[in-house]
């Protein structure tokens, strides 16, 4: 060893440190540092195996050792270029702060890079995905709200708004902890409970992005979060990856219906179209019978090996569309799903892209994984019945598609005056002069997401509005039933004497 020359001592098991230290070994300044590899060679009498673990440490030439953010800042000292960095990370609070994000890449050296790395960015992209869902959407969690709780069992009871607000912070934290810490399990369990009893208490929060990364979450709870447990690593990614596609094809088989084509469609394309001649507006809107099948064939394409990264860069110019469509440079709408998109195209690319070594048997049924069972069951199986109406359409990939139970609530001008004034914006009055409660406005504007459509949710809301009437007729709900490839019908009316 050239006494003159700072050594480096690094965990030769991790594929981060290994990177780094084979630029440095790869570099004109190589000759100015000794690498020793800590799980090969013998360590200084002052040093354990177990602190250089933890950290990367480095030996001046006077013997001097540094650690942590510090040895890094001594390895630029050496390059010319980077020596500013040094200077930088010498600074007040820069210097402070350094050694915590040290602490964190530390921490998850062996996920960065390397096999485990999938593992690593799915867990990133999830958690941030959820933790935006979760503050674009803060008062259908917090509480605080005056549109109603449709709980899963009408004997619950009613939870304080306060105690909303303190659920819905513990969730955030224990989000960020997640994101952090490099064995999350623990931690993913009890944000599981945590959705589950926020569920429990409200329907409405069973959004379909919600829906989508409990589940991708629950798998990542399973993970051991051993690096070197290949065997899980393999069976958790293609759980997931079964998950995405499978929400691919049924997002797709959901859109094959006339209110698609008919207004989602066309509204979802006015950003473009509104540029056009008059003449030709109508064109782009024929793409309309088109886009179930490249949806359905994006979901497809995913779980087969020869069309996989043609099916993940269909995905995400799908994405962009949309997007565009829904962003502040189209309609401007529903920003709780602008994260969502963004979202699911990085999970094409971690899951998907150049992955050769995955066949279709692999996502569909991975040996001694009995989770996949389960959400074969769910994401694969269950949405078939929803077309019978017996699995709701938000667990079925059906946002945006209009293949949705519909409803409509009219109330009488007695009940109209009695509601809150941040109600009565929501009343609109019809052509035949009826008064009607726009619910889906009212969930928009002060929920910003949808109201969940099904009927035992629609049939809450009205019976939360009946009562301010003084008689049974005053409050009248009439569900719409999904719309069939030609028209939509009339399921069924109520009033409040039979919700």
């Amino acid at each position: 060893m050239n006494t003159e020359n700072k050594t480096i001592l690094y965990d030769g098991d991790c594929p981060m440190c290994k990177v780094v230290i084979d630029k440095i070994d790869n570099s004109s300044q190589k000759g100015k540092f000794d690498l020793k590899d800590i799980t090969k060679e013998q360590l200084p009498e002052n040093l354990t195996k177990e602190q250089v673990m933890k950290e990367i440490h480095v030996i001046d030439s006077e013997g001097k050792v540094f650690k942590n953010s510090e040895a890094i800042l001594k390895i630029l000292e050496e390059y010319p270029k980077w020596r500013f960095l040094s200077k930088i990370g010498g600074l007040p609070i820069i210097k402070q702060l350094l050694p915590i994000g040290y602490k964190f890449f530390a921490a998850n050296r062996h996920f960065i890079f390397g096999g485990a790395s999938r593992i690593f960015y799915l867990k990133i992209i999830l958690v941030l995905g959820l933790i935006s869902g979760l503050l674009l959407s803060a008062k259908l969690w917090s509480g605080g709200r005056f549109f109603p709780f449709s709980p899963v069992f009408s004997n619950l009871p009613t939870i304080f708004p306060y105690i909303w607000s303190k659920y819905y912070i513990i969730q955030l934290i224990l989000l960020l902890l997640i994101l952090i810490f490099p064995k999350p399990k623990k931690l993913i369990f009890l944000s599981l409970g945590i959705s589950i009893f926020f569920v429990l208490f409200d329907q409405s929060r069973l959004q379909p992005w919600f829906y989508q990364y409990f589940f991708m979450l629950a798998t990542l709870g399973i993970f051991s979060w051993n690096y070197v447990d290949t065997e899980k690593q393999h069976a958790v990614l293609n759980t997931v990856r079964l998950i995405v596609a499978s929400i691919y094809f049924y997002s797709g088989l959901q859109k094959i219906n006339i209110v698609f084509m008919s207004s989602v469609f066309p509204w979802m394309m006015e950003p473009i179209t509104k540029f056009l001649p008059a003449s030709l507006q109508i064109y782009p809107l024929y793409f309309c019978i088109l886009v179930p099948f490249v949806e359905m064939g994006i979901g497809i394409g995913l779980v087969t090996k020869r069309f996989r990264n043609y099916a993940v860069i269909a995905a995400i110019l799908m994405h962009g569309f949309i997007l565009f469509s829904l962003g502040p440079l189209g309609h401007n709408w529903n920003s709780v799903v602008w994260p969502w998109n963004i979202a699911m195209m990085l999970f094409d690319l971690v899951l998907f892209w150049k992955t050769t070594d995955v066949s279709f048997k692999d996502i569909l049924w991975t040996r001694n994984f009995t989770f996949q069972r389960v959400v074969l069951v769910l994401f694969l199986i269950m949405p078939m019945f929803s077309f019978l109406n017996l699995w709701d359409s938000y667990l079925s990939s059906a946002l945006y598609s209009g293949n949705t139970n519909n409803a409509r609530i009219f109330i009488s001008d007695s009940v109209k005056q009695k509601l809150p004034s941040e109600v009565q914006t929501h009343v609109i009055q019809t052509i035949t002069g009826e008064n009607e409660l726009d619910f889906y406005m009212w969930s928009f504007e002060e929920l910003n997401v949808p109201a969940y459509p099904e009927t035992r949710v629609y049939k809450d809301i009205a019976r939360d509005i009946c009562s301010f009437a003084t008689h049974e007729d005053e409050v009248r709900l009439v569900v719409l039933g999904k719309p069939t490839v030609f028209n939509r019908d009339i399921e069924a009316m109520y009033n409040c004497s039979n919700l």
